[in-house]
C-alpha cells in the first residue's frame, strides 16, 4: 500500500480517538472537581457551617434580699395624749336642770352688763345708727359649776359689729354657778345696751 500523501499545510493526522479522549478527559475533571469540593465541604477539616444563635433566654432573677415589715413607731411616753375623762351620761342632764342652768347663767351676765357696755359700747353707737345688739351667749359649765367653754354670736337682724368684736376679747368675764353635779351646755340671748 502505498504511503499517504501529506501536505505541507495539512496538520498531521492523529487517529480517530482523539475526540472521544477529550470528552472522557472532562468528564474526569468534572468528577474529581466535584468529589473534591464535596469531601472539602463534609471533611472534619473543615470549619464548622455557622449556626443560627439560640433563642434569647429570659435571665435569672437574682435572689432578693428580706425586707423587714415597717412598723410604725411608738410615741414617746410624754406625746401621748391623757385618755379624755368620761363623759357624763346623757340622763343626768334633764330639762329642770337646763332651765336652772340657763336661769343662773342669766343672772350671771346681768351682773357683768356694767363692765361689758362700758368697756365695749361704742361711744357713738353701732353702725349704721342701730340702738340694740342682740346676741346669744352659749356657755358649758363643767360639774362644779365652771365655765370651760363659751361662745358668742350675734343675731342677723341686729348685728353687734365692733362691739361683738371687743367683747370677744374682753377679759375678767369668765363665768360660774351653782354646782349642777355633770356637765351642762346652755345658749342664753342677751340684748345691749
Amino acid at each position: 500500500m502505498p504511503a499517504p500523501i501529506t501536505s505541507p499545510s495539512s496538520p498531521p493526522s492523529r487517529g480517530p480517538l482523539r475526540i472521544p479522549a477529550i470528552i472522557a478527559g472532562v468528564v474526569v475533571t468534572v468528577f474529581v472537581l466535584g468529589a473534591v469540593f464535596a469531601l472539602g465541604r463534609w471533611s472534619a477539616d473543615a470549619p464548622p457551617r455557622p449556626t443560627p444563635p439560640p433563642a434569647a433566654q429570659p435571665l435569672p432573677e437574682p435572689p432578693r434580699a428580706e425586707v423587714p415589715a415597717l412598723q410604725p413607731r411608738p410615741l414617746p411616753p410624754a406625746a401621748n395624749p391623757a385618755p379624755p375623762p368620761p363623759s357624763p351620761p346623757a340622763s343626768a342632764v334633764t330639762p329642770e336642770l337646763t332651765a336652772r342652768v340657763t336661769e343662773a347663767t342669766k343672772h350671771e351676765i346681768e351682773k357683768l352688763r356694767p363692765y361689758i357696755v362700758s368697756r365695749c359700747w361704742p361711744a357713738g353707737g353701732l353702725a349704721g345708727g342701730q340702738t340694740s345688739a342682740k346676741l346669744t351667749f352659749k356657755v358649758t359649765f363643767d360639774e362644779k359649776g365652771r365655765e370651760i367653754a363659751r361662745g358668742i354670736s350675734e343675731d342677723r337682724s341686729a348685728p353687734a359689729g365692733e362691739f361683738g368684736s371687743c367683747l370677744a376679747k374682753l377679759e375678767g368675764m369668765t363665768l360660774s354657778i351653782e354646782p349642777p353635779g355633770t356637765n351642762v351646755g346652755v345658749s342664753v340671748p342677751v340684748t345691749f345696751p
